[in-house]
């Protein structure tokens, strides 16, 4: 739903950004000033073992924008691992033209069921939906590791985007009660 700023005037109607049968949670946006859209990122539980980022862009009048990889929903992949995930939240970098969507992560502890257990992992994409590799990726995947601790886990994450310094931060709840930034 589009809203205006100055007195919070409802603008046209609310629309569906996925339709998809399945469950989605945890909707988390941002805008790029440059193209003018919104990346919208969810949790999608399409598939009812394990839940998936996915993502789609909205232009300033509610039209999808299709990324190279978008299905026919107009979403596309952004974490398909095996294992469970949970949460996200986007940031947008004008100046670098790429967001950065970070979630809670089960691949490295899969036999956990809880809401403990987990690390925080990020992906950048650039303004067109292309997924970005890691500046040194680890290993052959694209997402990559934000938060692991071997004495706690992470969960709920949040991320922001500073101009002043150019970074992005991301910040995390941990099982044992902590709020961490990296």
């Amino acid at each position: 739903q589009f809203v205006k700023g100055e007195d919070g005037t409802l603008i046209g109607n609310n629309f569906p950004i996925c339709t998809a049968p399945g469950n989605q949670y945890w909707p988390h946006l941002d805008f790029d000033p440059v193209l003018n859209n919104y990346l919208i990122v969810f949790e999608d539980w399409r598939n009812p073992d394990n839940g998936d980022i996915r993502g789609v862009f909205v232009d300033s009048n509610g039209n999808f924008v299709d990324a190279p990889t978008s299905g026919p929903d107009h979403t596309f992949g952004i974490c398909t691992h095996q294992y469970n995930i949970y949460t996200c939240s986007v940031a947008y970098n004008y100046k670098r033209l790429v967001y950065l969507v970070v979630w809670g992560d089960f691949r490295n502890d899969p036999q956990s069921s809880s809401w403990t257990g987990a690390d925080v992992f990020g992906q950048l994409i650039a303004a067109d939906g292309t997924l970005l590799p890691p500046p040194s990726p680890p290993d052959s995947t694209v997402n990559f590791p934000i938060a692991n601790h071997s004495d706690y886990y992470e969960s709920v994450s949040d991320v922001t985007y500073n101009d002043i310094t150019d970074e992005f931060f991301v910040a995390y709840g941990t099982s044992v009660g902590y709020v961490l930034g990296q």
